[in-house]
């Protein structure tokens, strides 16, 4: 309460002084009376618990207006002002921080926090300071306030009132979002709402949110249709965490949408901002920093979001994927690429690949000035090299830097006469897909940045996304001579629309990927346009074939491998063999066939390592390699499968449906060496054929596996 309110009281004390008390009286009124420009405030009701590697204090506030509330935590009680220096001292909120503010300004209602699940949430004269606990022990805690029209720090300690007499007992922990409400959506989602909450301090297990003191932040993880064993779709719309998620991104999925807001009603364009900012404070009032670092604070909390929500009950942790448009579609893509350890692939929309601010944007206050490349708190991997936050903020960077590593599977469409984020083109980007070895199929077309004028409908360009796992490797593809051609960096230089890697295609039911071995069915699909076959269409092609995120095939330096790629009648139509050298393996020049074609990937035998084959072949038998053969193809009902094998071995001999469900086990045992046949009809347990289409006839020998493609047609 304001001091000023005991004014009036002490005036009529001091008219019933005597005389030679006078004195005394005046300076005892005068010691604590201020006028009302200079009015102090303490809190009340002090109280504290411990959840999760975080302090929950809450307190009752003032009957004012622009305040500052602070922080201080001791190893002992605070019971004196003396105590209040700036190695207790832990942060600031400011007015409304048992609010949630973010909510309350998006529905224009009033909602506060639930700082207890199931719980009633904040009664709104409540504040709120949520401190990360940064060592394990026993601490107390002292909220003081400062009155942010005068800059004056009320410090009075009342021991009981606004510092706690008992400490807490705190332990380092991961923190853990609080549910707010459970929502159904129009469509029949689930919105399951949720705060997280972060200071100033970080742990080896929490990172700093921000650098002023506590702070909560929304995100929803949405439930749709069967969710069990689900993947997790990201969408990436900084308008409201809380809105409902558009019916295209999914069907049956778990979803989580994150946020991307500040107090003072600003955004860090999914980044974070230099150490001088201030997120209470209008964002142009901020100064123009030269010099200090960029916080990459959002990054930093969205990981920490994710890898809850991949901890969720019913997410399939391995298929992360991420989808944003316009800057939205940035934060995507930028967070997907910081992460290639929990996301499976991402699909944007007119983003920037690069961003930089200019002279006069807003973002000179966020980040530095336009003249400025300051560092950030993110370093080179392997190195205490900082990345500075202009090659922080260009995707380029994180092509070039794990071009030996893990990577999303990227995919986007841009316009030409998109004049908001300007011509992708214009930065050679089509230029990097061939230069870094991460292959994704990038679109344009004539589109503005609001998607008028557009070529391509969106279900043309949207992804298959359920293809990609980080437990399942995927072809990425360069240099291919299907590729349009996206001009010299003049928005009207090139084909108007077009794609890079839009024909290449494979199916991901037939990889295998074991320690000797990887082979991969791939194939030309079709090119739509506007729902038309467009006219440029290819009967075959040629492009560097790379295998990412491949999970047993990892060949040793100095391994010699032997690729030999087969169309479907298995004809051989390219072959070959490297030396491996490291990063990902890479295929050059492999033939692509409209039919379809199947690429095989071999350890050489003559190499050491785990490959090398046993030198015990079957005298009498002259074959150097093992072969599998399918005929007639295609067949109607039936058909024979012939595997020769060069010594006396363990094989298995199946057959799997297009789907990739199996149809058939042919053998499984010991077999001597020779050539040995089987017998396959093509039907299901009762006797009704199996439907046509590309089947896959496998043999896994002790060493390899072989797959062969037929065709069945009745």
């Amino acid at each position: 309460m304001p001091t000023l309110s005991l004014f009036l009281p002490r005036i009529l004390l001091l008219r019933r002084c005597k005389s030679g008390f006078f004195a005394f009286c005046v300076s005892a009124v005068f010691l604590v009376w201020k006028p009302f420009w200079l009015a102090a405030y303490t809190v009340s009701e002090l109280s504290a618990f411990y959840r999760f590697g975080q302090v929950f204090l809450t307190w009752k506030n003032p009957a004012a207006v622009n305040l500052q509330y602070n922080l201080y935590r001791s190893t002992d009680p605070i019971t004196s002002s003396a105590q209040l220096t700036s190695s207790t001292y832990r942060g600031f909120v400011r007015d409304h921080s048992g609010k949630n503010v973010r909510k309350s300004t998006l529905k224009n209602k009033d909602f506060f926090l639930v700082i207890t699940e199931g719980q009633a949430a904040l009664a709104s004269d409540r504040g709120l300071y949520v401190a990360t606990t940064t060592s394990d022990g026993i601490f107390y805690y002292a909220i003081t306030v400062t009155d942010l029209n005068t800059g004056i720090e009320d410090k009075t300690i009342l021991p009981g009132v606004n510092s706690l007499i008992n400490g807490v007992q705190e332990y380092v922990a991961k923190p853990q979002p609080v549910l707010q409400t459970i929502t159904n959506q129009s469509n029949g989602d689930i919105s399951y709402e949720y705060v997280v909450w972060g200071d100033n301090y970080s742990t080896p297990l929490w990172p700093a949110f921000n650098n002023v003191g506590s702070y909560g932040y929304m995100f929803t993880l949405q439930k749709r249709g069967n969710t069990e064993g689900q993947p997790l779709f990201v969408n990436f719309a900084d308008q409201s965490p809380i809105k409902k998620i558009p019916d295209d991104l999914c069907t049956n999925c778990n979803m989580l949408q994150p946020d991307d807001w500040m107090p003072n009603g600003s955004n860090t364009y999914w980044i974070g901002y230099n150490n001088s900012y201030n997120m209470y404070v209008q964002n142009s009032l901020n100064p123009k920093v030269t010099s200090g670092v960029v916080h990459t604070f959002t990054q930093k909390r969205l990981r920490e979001i994710l890898l809850w929500a991949r901890r969720q009950p019913g997410v399939d942790s391995n298929r992360v994927y991420m989808r944003g448009k316009s800057h939205n579609g940035f934060g995507a893509m930028i967070t997907a690429l910081n992460n290639p350890d929990l996301v499976s692939a991402f699909y944007v929309i007119v983003a920037p690949v690069f961003y930089k601010t200019v002279s006069g944007d807003r973002r000179e206050y966020t980040f530095c000035k336009a003249s400025s490349d300051l560092p950030t708190d993110v370093t080179y991997p392997g190195t205490n090299d900082s990345i500075l936050i202009w090659d922080f903020t260009d995707s380029r960077t994180y092509y070039n830097m794990h071009r030996n590593a893990h990577i999303p599977f990227g995919q986007g469409i841009h316009g030409r006469d998109d004049t908001k984020i300007g011509w992708v083109g214009s930065i050679k980007w089509y230029d990097t897909l061939n230069r870094y070895p991460h292959g994704g199929l990038w679109y344009w077309d004539r589109r503005k940045h609001n998607g008028k004028k557009a070529d391509f409908t969106d279900a043309e360009t949207f992804p298959d996304f359920l293809r990609f796992a980080n437990n399942r490797s995927y072809p990425a593809f360069r240099y291919s001579t299907s590729n349009h051609n996206p001009g010299n960096g003049n928005a009207s230089d090139g084909d108007p629309y077009g794609a890079y890697n839009a024909y290449m295609d494979w199916d991901y039911t037939s990889i295998v990927d074991n320690a000797c071995t990887y082979s991969i069915y791939c194939y030309l699909r079709t090119l739509y346009v506007g729902g038309v076959a467009d006219a440029r269409q290819f009967d075959s092609c040629r492009a560097d074939v790379v295998l990412r995120r491949t999970q047993q095939f990892k060949p040793l330096v100095g391994q010699t491998l032997v690729w030999t790629n087969f169309d479907n009648n298995n004809a051989i139509i390219g072959s070959g063999s490297l030396v491996y050298t490291g990063g990902p393996v890479t295929i050059p020049n492999v033939k692509f066939l409209k039919t379809g074609n199947t690429l095989v990937v071999n350890i050489s035998t003559q190499t050491v390592g785990p490959c090398v084959k046993a030198q015990n072949v079957q005298a009498g038998n002259p074959m150097a390699e093992p072969t599998l053969q399918v005929y007639p193809s295609p067949l109607h009902s039936r058909g024979t499968i012939s595997l020769n094998i060069r010594q006396t071995e363990r094989v298995r001999v199946s057959v799997f449906q297009p789907n990739g469900m199996p149809a058939a086990t042919l053998f499984d045992g010991t077999l001597e060496a020779g050539t040995h046949e089987f017998d396959w009809q093509a039907v299901g347990p009762h006797g009704d054929l199996l439907p046509s289409g590309v089947y896959v006839v496998q043999a896994i020998l002790s060493d390899r596996t072989i797959n062969r493609r037929v065709v069945v047609a009745h």
